[in-house]
């Protein structure tokens, strides 16, 4: 519905239960967005948004693992059908073990570089895809400093956060 996108834009934040993302949930909110509030801790992204509609401002929740392809597009879907097409995908989720490289399990490297930037590669696909189609959108991805120089108890983070840097390259 074309006056959904225009009355309330659509803005997908994932990793928005807490911290960072629940700020950048609620500033855009505030900046008059509808606002999808991702998070793989489902109960901390519904109390954002409860948050944010207890005080008269659209929100949806939604509990997803950002590199689960079948969970994002099901959460894209109830997000559009709540606001309209997204015209904003903030890409924020990320997890981080304090662990040397030369010690870490690889169940842990595969989980962070899963949501850090795997994440981000598949929520870019498909809320990217929609935006290209409806000819308009904007892709924000949340890197860190550590992308850019080694630190010895971010044996996963630094590697990931490195490669959203390289993944915004292609995508700006």
């Amino acid at each position: 519905d074309e006056s959904k996108s225009i009355e309330a834009p659509l803005a997908v934040v994932t990793g928005a239960a807490r911290g960072i993302g629940a700020a950048i949930a609620q500033r855009l909110s505030s900046a008059g967005y509808a606002v999808a509030i991702w998070d793989f801790n489902g109960d901390g992204a519904a109390a954002t948004a409860a948050e944010l509609t207890a005080s008269g401002r659209r929100a949806v929740s939604a509990q997803v693992d950002v590199a689960d392809e079948s969970q994002v597009k099901a959460a894209t879907q109830a997000a559009e059908a709540a606001f309209g097409p997204p015209c904003l995908l903030v890409n924020n989720a990320g997890i981080r073990h304090r662990e040397p490289l030369e010690t870490l399990a690889r169940a842990s490297w595969d989980r962070e570089i899963a949501t850090n930037l795997t994440g981000p590669f598949v929520c870019t696909q498909i809320l990217g895809g929609r935006m290209l189609a409806a000819g308009k959108g904007a892709i924000v991805n949340i890197a860190s400093m550590s992308g850019s120089y080694g630190q010895a108890m971010r044996g996963a983070y630094t590697p990931s956060k490195a490669g959203i840097t390289g993944l915004t390259s292609l995508t700006a």
